[in-house]
């Protein structure tokens, strides 16, 4: 269960990383 967890919360902030990397860039 924890590996599951760590794996969607490592995914959501990647995502958040790239849109806010998008978003300094425009």
């Amino acid at each position: 269960m924890q590996h599951v967890l760590r794996f969607c919360f490592s995914n959501y902030f990647q995502l958040k990383i790239n849109y806010s990397f998008l978003y300094n860039v425009q």
